[in-house]
């Protein structure tokens, strides 16, 4: 019933012992996963963001793994899941921010100010306190939102929820930019464009990728951007892993691109390193 419920309302799951067993694991990694928010070890990576027409980096975004001292270093589809199923998604993201304010902070400290993108997820935007919760990172970190961004994806919008879209105007009424993520592949409605306060447009990995091959997705590419001066927002399409699909990026006016043609998710260290090399001038991919 469990497993039924996860995958959808109204779906019939037959039971065989395998779906016993997977359950059983479940329970032992969800109790895991309760002690790592407990002893803080959870931890981000940093992916680039870069400007298309200069290579110089212009931010990242944060993604979270988790570092099991059984599992070792696990990546989000590992465990998100199950987060967002047992609630534990709430205090993760909240543990998720604090963690990119404060390396905000230790950066500008060694003179990168470098601005950061945080994932925010459906269920965390749609709870009653869920700015209360955004302002007592704020507050412990005796931080601003400057230089934070929250990515948040289309599914969010779903049932056109006024709560959400208090609490998303709430976030820019603080100083956090807002980011639509995997844009095109959600809700998609004109009419909650029209009233969102969103900075940042973000074209989906699969757009991208696809758009030197299928002339749909190039046509979609170019009517998010179009879409995105619209409402005055910024675009970045993520997901770019070939020279090609950068140039055809470049081509349609698209400003700022992540991936792995440039670089994937770096501990804090590393992104710093890799940062100053990239930001020194004269450097051009």
């Amino acid at each position: 019933m469990k497993d039924a419920k996860l995958r959808a309302r109204g779906r019939l799951i037959a039971f065989n012992p395998e779906l016993e067993r997977r359950n059983h694991a479940g329970l032992a990694l969800l109790a895991e996963f309760r002690a790592a928010l407990r002893n803080r070890e959870l931890v981000l990576h940093y992916q680039p963001k870069l400007d298309l027409m200069t290579s110089r980096p212009v931010g990242v975004e944060a993604l979270v793994r988790w570092q099991s001292p059984r599992h070792g270093l696990l990546m989000p589809a590992q465990f998100l899941d199950l987060a967002e199923a047992s609630g534990l998604v709430l205090p993760m993201g909240l543990q998720v921010l604090e963690m990119a304010i404060r390396q905000r902070r230790a950066w500008r400290t060694e003179g990168l100010d470098i601005p950061v993108a945080v994932n925010v997820c459906a269920l965390q935007v749609q709870q009653a306190d869920f700015l209360q919760g955004i302002d007592g990172v704020l507050m412990a970190q005796e931080a601003s939102a400057e230089g934070i961004e929250m990515e948040i994806t289309e599914s969010v919008f779903v049932g056109d929820d006024a709560r959400t879209f208090d609490h998303i105007q709430g976030l820019r009424d603080r100083g956090f930019g807002v980011a639509l993520d995997d844009f095109g592949t959600g809700y998609s409605s004109l009419s909650y464009l029209n009233r969102l306060p969103a900075t940042t447009v973000k074209i989906d990995r699969r757009f991208v990728q696809g758009m030197n091959q299928d002339a749909k997705s190039d046509m979609l590419v170019r009517a998010i951007i179009q879409v995105a001066a619209v409402i005055d927002a910024k675009v970045v399409a993520e997901g770019v892993e070939t020279e090609d699909q950068a140039e055809r990026l470049r081509a349609l006016g698209v400003p700022v691109a992540q991936g792995f043609l440039y670089s994937p998710g770096l501990p804090a260290e590393e992104l710093a390193i890799w940062w100053l090399k990239q930001d020194a001038p004269g450097v051009r991919n």
